[in-house]
C-alpha cells in the first residue's frame, strides 16, 4: 500500500456544465491539427488573450509532451506573456476543459495547487490530461461530428488580500462597571444624559428618557458616542448587565443586554426597564436618588484593514479530521477519488481518466473495519484499507443520495497553504463569537466586501459579504455543523437594466494551526446569483465537534480561529478561437512554368497570385542563388499575399507537395510542406530545394522551362475573438 507519508496529488477531475471562462480553443479537425503540431515542435499555441490583468496563451500538445512525461496523453499547459509580467510574480490557480458530446459536459482537470508565475518559470499545466486512446474513440465523446473537438482553461489569477476583518473580544477590563447616581430623580421633567465614559476602546453614555415618553415606565439606553459612531457595514457587540441598585444593598434589579451596535443603530437598551410604581417603592434613597449601573462582559469591535498580503506555496492534499463517525480512507493511487456516502458509509471509488473504460466503479460497504481487494478496470489490482484509526484522509468528500446510482455532489475538500482571496475572518475568540450570534438569528454577517479584485458584470459595486453560522443552520440542514454561505447584495444586481445575474464559483476556508494550512471547501458547480437567489453555500463545512476540539487544530491559543471566502466570478467567455482546415478543393493543384530558365538573370523569380482556402499566395523562386543556398541549389517558398498577412499573433497552417515536374511525367522531385504562416514570418520552404546541376540535368524540358507545382492538402483558417 505504501507509506502513509506517500505524496498525493492535487489534482482534481470532475465533469461541469458551465463552460471555461478565460479561454477556449475549438478544432474542427483533430488529426489536422496533430499533422500541423509535426513542424511546431508537436505543440500548438493559442493566440494571447488577456484575463486578470495578464496576457496569457494556452499550449496543447495534441501527442503528449514527451519531454515532461506527457507521451501518449492530451497535454495542455499555459504560459504567461513575459511582457506583461510587470510584476515580479504572478499566482494563478489553473483549470484545463476537454468537451465531451456525449455526456454534454465538459471534462475539466483542475490542480488545487497555486502556481506562481515569475521571469524564471513563465509555463504551468499538466502532461497527461487524458489518454490519447481514450480521447481519439468517438465513442467516448471527446471527438465528434468528423474530427470536431474543444478545449478550455481557466486562470485564476488570486490576487492579494485586501479585504478582511478581525474579530475580538474585550474580556478582561481594569473596571468593568459605570456607575451613575440621578439626583432629585422625581423632580425631573426632561432626558437625562450620564457623563461619558470609555469601555473596550470606545466611549459610550447612558441616557434616561422623560417620564411621559415612558408611559410610566423607566427607560435606559446606552449610547455610543458621535466620535466612536460605527461607519458604513462596520458594527460592535456589546454583552452587559444593566443594573437599578436597590439602597438596601441586596435585591437589584438586573437585565442582560447582548446586541450589536451599527451606523444605524448607535443606541439599544429598554423603552420600559422597570416600572415607576416599583423603583419609587423600592430603589430611590432617602435623598431621592437613582443609581444605575452597567457591567461589561464583552465588548468587541471590529476593524478592517486593506494590505497586501504574499504567501509562499506547498500544497498537499491530506485531510486530518474527524469526519464522518471518524472514518479514515488512504487511497495510494493519486487519481482515485474517494467519495463516501453519509448515511451507510458506503464507500465509492471512482477511477478516472485510464484506458479502455475510463469510469468503471467499484462499490465497497464499509460498516466496520475492514481491508477490501478490489479490481479495477478489469486489468488493475489493488488493496484498499478502510480503517476508522488510520492517521490520515485523503480523499474528495461527496454527499451522494440514498440512491447508488445518484449524482455525486460536486464539493472537493483539501488542505492548501495559499489564503483566501476574497475575504478572511479573524476571530479572537470563538466562544464569545456564538454567544454574540443568539441575537442575530445564530449567524455572522461580515461587512460587504467587493470580489477579490474581481468586478462583477465589470463594476466594483458588485459587493457581496461572508455569513457564518458556528452552531450550523438548522434551516438547511446543517446543524451541529459550521456553515458558510455568500450573499450578494441584492440592490448591486439591480444596477443594469433589466436586473442581471453574476456566475460565480464559491471557496470556503478554515485555518488550522496544527498544520499550518487551510481546510479548503471548493463546490466546484458554477452558482447563478439573481434577485431570486442571493445567498448559496455550504451548509456542512466541518463538525461542530471537530472543529471546537483544540487538537485538531482550528482553535488555537485561548479561541482564534480564521474563515475565509473566495468568490471566483465566471465572466462570460470572450476569447477564444475557432481552428479548422480546408481539406476539399475545386483544384487543389497550382503549377507554374518558368520559361527560358538557364536565361534568367533576375535574381528572383515571382508567379502571378492565386486564391486556396480562402487566401491568396504566390510562390518565390531563387532560379540562380538565394544567399543561404551558396549558389548551388534551387530555392523555392510559398508567400502570403499582403491583403491575407495575418495580424499579430495569428497564423495560417498549410499541408502541400510541392513538385519540379519530370518533362517525361516519370520522376517528379517532391517534398512535403507543412508550415505556419504569421505576421512575421509570411513565406515558407526550402533554401535547398533541389542541386542545380540535377535541375538542369533532368527537369528542364527542351524549351528549356522548368514547371513547378504545388499540390495543397490542408490550409487551417482561424476565426478569433477581438484581439486584446
Amino acid at each position: 500500500m505504501g507509506s502513509s507519508s506517500a505524496e498525493v496529488s492535487t489534482i482534481v477531475k470532475n465533469w461541469r456544465e458551465h463552460p471555461s471562462a478565460s479561454y477556449s480553443l475549438k478544432i474542427h479537425s483533430f488529426s489536422q491539427l496533430e499533422h500541423s503540431t509535426a513542424s511546431s515542435d508537436h505543440k500548438y499555441q493559442s493566440r494571447l488573450f488577456s484575463y486578470g490583468g495578464y496576457n496569457w496563451r494556452l499550449i496543447l500538445y495534441p501527442k503528449g509532451n514527451g519531454e515532461d512525461n506527457g507521451s501518449g496523453f492530451i497535454s495542455m499547459y499555459v504560459e504567461i506573456d513575459s511582457e506583461s509580467l510587470m510584476v515580479s510574480k504572478v499566482f494563478a490557480e489553473l483549470r484545463f476543459f476537454v468537451y465531451n458530446k456525449k455526456e454534454n459536459k465538459y471534462f475539466t482537470i483542475q490542480d488545487v495547487e497555486v502556481k506562481r508565475f515569475n521571469a524564471l518559470k513563465t509555463r504551468w499545466g499538466m502532461q497527461q490530461i487524458l489518454p490519447c486512446d481514450t480521447f481519439n474513440n468517438p465513442d467516448n465523446g471527446y471527438i465528434f461530428e468528423g474530427g470536431q473537438c474543444e478545449f478550455g482553461v481557466d486562470v485564476i489569477v488570486a490576487p492579494p488580500l485586501t479585504n478582511w476583518e478581525v474579530l475580538s473580544f474585550s474580556e478582561k477590563y481594569s473596571d468593568p462597571k459605570f456607575s451613575w447616581t440621578i439626583k432629585k430623580f422625581s423632580e425631573l421633567k426632561e432626558d437625562v444624559t450620564s457623563r461619558t465614559f470609555s469601555m473596550g476602546g470606545k466611549k459610550c453614555c447612558i441616557r434616561r428618557a422623560t417620564l411621559q415618553q415612558t408611559e410610566n415606565g423607566l427607560s435606559v439606553f446606552l449610547y455610543l458616542a458621535d466620535c466612536d459612531k460605527p461607519k458604513a457595514d462596520e458594527k460592535i457587540f456589546v454583552q452587559a448587565n444593566m443594573r437599578v441598585l436597590s439602597p438596601l444593598g441586596s435585591n437589584h434589579f438586573k437585565l442582560q443586554m447582548e446586541t450589536w451596535y451599527t451606523e444605524q443603530t448607535p443606541a439599544w437598551g429598554w423603552s420600559r426597564f422597570l416600572s415607576l410604581a416599583e423603583l419609587g417603592k423600592v430603589y430611590l434613597d432617602k435623598e431621592d436618588m437613582l443609581k444605575v449601573e452597567i457591567e461589561f462582559k464583552n465588548l468587541n469591535y471590529i476593524p478592517f484593514y486593506y494590505h497586501d498580503y504574499v504567501a509562499t506555496l506547498q500544497l498537499s492534499w491530506s485531510l486530518r479530521d474527524n469526519i464522518l463517525q471518524n472514518l479514515r480512507v488512504w487511497i495510494p493511487l493519486t487519481d482515485v477519488e474517494v467519495m463516501l456516502k453519509t448515511r451507510n458509509l458506503r464507500v465509492f471509488f471512482f477511477l478516472v481518466a485510464h484506458k479502455h473504460n475510463p469510469y468503471d466503479t467499484q462499490y465497497i460497504d464499509s460498516e466496520s473495519d475492514s481491508t477490501v481487494e478490489a479490481t479495477i478496470l478489469n486489468y488493475l489490482h489493488h488493496t484498499y484499507r478502510v480503517n476508522k484509526s488510520f492517521p490520515n484522509i485523503i480523499f474528495s468528500l461527496f454527499a451522494m443520495g440514498s440512491n447508488l446510482s445518484a449524482a455525486a455532489s460536486t464539493n472537493v475538500r483539501t488542505l492548501r497553504e495559499h489564503p483566501p482571496s476574497s475575504y478572511s475572518l479573524k476571530i479572537h475568540n470563538f466562544s464569545q463569537f456564538e454567544k454574540s450570534t443568539t441575537s442575530s438569528d445564530h449567524k455572522y454577517k461580515s461587512r460587504i466586501f467587493s470580489s477579490g479584485g474581481y468586478n462583477w458584470y465589470g463594476s466594483s459595486t458588485r459587493l457581496a459579504r461572508l455569513i457564518i453560522y458556528p452552531q450550523g443552520n438548522g434551516k438547511d440542514n446543517g446543524s451541529g455543523y459550521i456553515s458558510m454561505y455568500v450573499e450578494i447584495e441584492s440592490e448591486s444586481l439591480m444596477v443594469l437594466t433589466p436586473p442581471t445575474e453574476v456566475f460565480a464559483e464559491i471557496r470556503f476556508f478554515v485555518y488550522n494551526k496544527k498544520e499550518n494550512k487551510y481546510l479548503t471547501i471548493q463546490d466546484i458547480e458554477v452558482k447563478r446569483f439573481n434577485a431570486l437567489k442571493t445567498v448559496w453555500g455550504l451548509q456542512q463545512i466541518i463538525p461542530c465537534d471537530t472543529f471546537s476540539n483544540p487538537e485538531n487544530g482550528y482553535i488555537f491559543e485561548g479561541g482564534q480561529c480564521e474563515f475565509g471566502v473566495d468568490v471566483i466570478v465566471s465572466l462570460p467567455l470572450t476569447n477564444w478561437e475557432v481552428l479548422s482546415y480546408t481539406e476539399k478543393f475545386s483544384d487543389s493543384k497550382f503549377s507554374w512554368a518558368i520559361k527560358n530558365f538557364s536565361e534568367l538573370k533576375e535574381n528572383v523569380q515571382i508567379s502571378k497570385s492565386f486564391s486556396m482556402g480562402g487566401n491568396k499566395w504566390f510562390l518565390k523562386l531563387y532560379p540562380k542563388v538565394d544567399n543561404r543556398a551558396d549558389g548551388k541549389c534551387l530555392s523555392i517558398f510559398l508567400c502570403l499575399a499582403d491583403c491575407d498577412k495575418p495580424k499579430a499573433d495569428e497564423k495560417i497552417f498549410v499541408q502541400a507537395n510541392f513538385r519540379v515536374l519530370d518533362p517525361r511525367g516519370s520522376n517528379h522531385f517532391q517534398r512535403q510542406f507543412n508550415y505556419w504562416h504569421n505576421e512575421k514570418t509570411l513565406g515558407g520552404g526550402w533554401v535547398q530545394f533541389l542541386s542545380l546541376p540535377e535541375l538542369r540535368k533532368v527537369y528542364l524540358d527542351k524549351e528549356d522551362a522548368l514547371k513547378v507545382e504545388i499540390a495543397f492538402e490542408a490550409v487551417s483558417a482561424t476565426k478569433y475573438s477581438p484581439t486584446i
